[in-house]
């Protein structure tokens, strides 16, 4: 039993500086932002389809002046794009309307 008492030590240690090395790394990693952009600002809108049976989101881009509208998908359970509208184009098309 004296043996392996006195490996126990070491093998304690070499998994403490593991760990401590871990955290080292993870303390030291550059950290992870979700936006491509510093400022963006962004409204997003849930709501139903017209029959009121699909969820979408409509995504509205204040900065790309971009409208983005998406569904879920349940089977695959994701998103799925359905239509993307430029507002600055719309405006344009507004102003000179005039």
């Amino acid at each position: 039993m004296s043996a392996e008492r006195r490996k126990q030590p070491w093998q304690l240690l070499a998994l403490n500086l593991v760990l401590l090395a871990i955290l080292g790394i993870v303390t030291w990693m550059p950290q992870v932002t979700a936006q491509f952009r510093p400022k963006d600002d962004t409204l997003v809108v849930a709501g139903q389809t017209g029959n009121g049976t699909e969820q979408v989101l409509w995504m509205l881009d204040i900065q790309a002046m971009e409208l983005i509208a998406v569904g879920w998908d349940r089977a695959g359970k994701g998103l799925v794009p359905l239509d993307r509208r430029d507002v600055a184009q719309d405006v344009e098309t507004l102003r000179n309307a005039r």
